[in-house]
């Protein structure tokens, strides 16, 4: 998985987009750079041939996930970053959830059913809402994964 980072303009998106090996997916964050994996983005990669296999792509709605999943094709794996209202992002085109609030669930898991499964990740991430800052998110994430 390659992280867009430090990318200025769409033209260097490109560009690295074309530099990846095929099968390549992305991982695309406002938090590391000015131009995201967007759906014009996607558009201009499927165009010029340098689509990746599929990204997590962090920060983005509904409407987004619609909007790329319409401009790369069913051939990009949609990854949304979000566990928020997780069947509505998959209605949308998400083919799956990789989020912070997902990674100490307990072991055995749940469940496999989403009506049942919504009100516990949401309650966990209603707990990481609630703290100050991303150092107190890791620590309690760390201290809830791998106990004390």
């Amino acid at each position: 998985m390659a992280v867009l980072q430090g990318l200025a303009n769409k033209g260097a998106a490109l560009d690295f987009l074309s530099s990846l090996p095929a099968d390549s997916y992305i991982y695309s964050h406002p938090m590391y750079t000015p131009t995201v994996f967007d759906s014009e983005l996607a558009a201009m990669a499927a165009k010029n041939g340098v689509l990746p296999a599929g990204g997590k792509i962090a920060k983005i709605g509904l409407p987004d996930i619609a909007s790329i999943r319409h401009a790369a094709g069913p051939e990009f794996t949609l990854l949304d970053g979000s566990s928020r209202q997780i069947g509505s992002r998959m209605e949308a085109g998400a083919a799956g959830v990789i989020a912070t609030p997902l990674s100490h669930l307990p072991s055995p898991f749940p469940t496999a059913d989403l009506s049942t499964l919504q009100p516990v990740i949401d309650a966990s991430q209603a707990t990481l809402d609630a703290l100050p800052d991303r150092p107190a998110r890791t620590a309690y994430l760390r201290r809830t994964a791998f106990g004390a």
